[in-house]
């Protein structure tokens, strides 16, 4: 038996995963980073890469290499489940902040 992930994401990086997850849903596609920063109103493309980073530093996305392609950004499982109601749980901080708890097992791989 595997054990449980627990991963939190904040709204700031829920919002930037729903906006990869939708633009790939429409498009078949990975969205550029500039499109990204047009589809959060961000304030810079470098805003969206630290946004990024930080997704992929948390196991959400993942970069891909394809032949004769940039590379692109690929929601990783954990990611796929943080888009879907199954395993998640929001939790509202004292702050009045709303986190989005991911829950999986390893066995589930």
């Amino acid at each position: 038996m595997g054990r449980a992930i627990d991963k939190t994401l904040s709204q700031a990086k829920l919002k930037l995963l729903r906006a990869i997850g939708k633009m790939i849903d429409e498009s078949g596609m990975s969205p550029s980073i500039r499109e990204l920063r047009s589809e959060l109103g961000a304030a810079s493309t470098n805003t969206v890469r630290e946004a990024l980073s930080r997704l992929r530093r948390d196991g959400f996305v993942a970069p891909q290499v394809m032949k004769n392609a940039c590379r692109t950004i690929v929601l990783t499982k954990m990611g796929r489940l943080a888009l879907s109601p199954d395993g998640v749980h929001v939790v509202q901080l004292g702050s009045g902040q709303l986190l989005k708890q991911v829950y999986w097992s390893e066995d589930d791989d």
